[in-house]
């Protein structure tokens, strides 16, 4: 055990004697590495700056452009072309442009565009490309939205753009139109209509025309069809839906013989209470009989309101 410690102690002290820097030697030796990097980025930077110096322009040739007119005038009209956009949509021939003719632009040849419109043979060949792709010229600004056509050329050839206008044929009414027949339905009078004829009407269902038929007993028929609004579900919407479909005879309508009923009896109508139907009862057996329905207001129990709502009901 004592024969490695001290083996490695040793080791460790040859390593500080050997590779260790003094602070001086420290910083040459990072002086030297800025001055590799640097010299290895200007290499770099040199080399880069020589191949584009002696990068040879693109000579490019209308062989590629399938138009018939580049094929048989290749040879006047070859030119030599940098790798710059700007310069190649500004291109134009050589020669001297003919008088221009008024023009329709889906229709005009090759020669058109090249010797009367003055457009570069790189424009015609996009706007070929452009067409063979089923675009269409419709107004002047479609002509002036091509990505051939630049501003110049377009300020030359506006005012002779020539475009059909477009037409619209009319076609003859052919046919008679059909006419339906409006189809009637029998009205259902609902003081004496069964579930059944109430759930033929429109928005009523087997529960709500139970509930139609149960209140409609209570009170001893309808006496006006805004009655059936007080039935329970069913509101107004529904009340529209059917008003059409339905009539109303109140030659039905049972009354109360009020000289005659109970208490009991009277709190059964929905219109009257237990309490209502009580002072009506006590106000009777201690003024007599009553003469007319009229006199019920005076057990101040009945307000005008409902007096209305029962007086179709009452029967002295």
């Amino acid at each position: 055990m004592i024969f490695f410690k001290n083996t490695y102690t040793n080791l460790r002290n040859w390593v500080q004697d050997t590779y260790a820097f003094t602070r001086a030697e420290q910083r040459a030796v990072v002086g030297l590495c800025l001055l590799a990097i640097i010299g290895l980025l200007l290499n770099v930077w040199l080399h880069t700056c020589n191949v584009q110096s002696t990068m040879p322009k693109l000579n490019i040739s209308y062989e590629a452009i399938d138009t018939s007119y580049y094929k048989n005038h290749k040879n006047n009209y070859t030119h030599n072309y940098t790798n710059s956009y700007d310069q190649d949509q500004d291109a134009t021939p050589t020669t001297v442009l003919a008088p221009m003719d008024t023009f329709n632009p889906n229709t005009a040849n090759d020669d058109f565009w090249l010797k009367q419109a003055g457009i570069s043979p790189r424009q015609l060949g996009t706007l070929r490309k452009f067409q063979l792709r089923g675009a269409m010229f419709y107004a002047e600004k479609d002509v002036q939205k091509c990505y051939a056509i630049n501003e110049k050329t377009f300020a030359r050839i506006q005012s002779f753009i020539r475009l059909p206008k477009k037409e619209y044929k009319v076609f003859a009414a052919s046919y008679t139109p059909t006419t339906y027949e409006t189809k009637t339905y029998r009205k259902t009078e609902i003081n004496q209509a069964d579930t059944t004829e109430l759930i033929a009407l429109p928005g009523i269902g087997r529960t709500l025309a139970n509930r139609i038929v149960k209140y409609r007993d209570r009170l001893g028929g309808f006496v006006n069809t805004q009655q059936l609004l007080e039935v329970y579900g069913l509101d107004s919407s529904k009340y529209n839906l059917m008003i059409n479909r339905i009539t109303l005879d109140t030659y039905f309508v049972s009354g109360l013989l009020i000289n005659d009923i109970s208490a009991a009896e009277l709190k059964q109508h929905p219109y009257f209470d237990y309490n209502t139907a009580r002072i009506i009862i006590m106000y009777r057996n201690a003024h007599g009989r009553f003469k007319n329905s009229a006199e019920l207001k005076n057990t101040d129990v009945i307000s005008d309101e409902l007096f209305s709502k029962i007086a179709p009901y009452i029967r002295i």
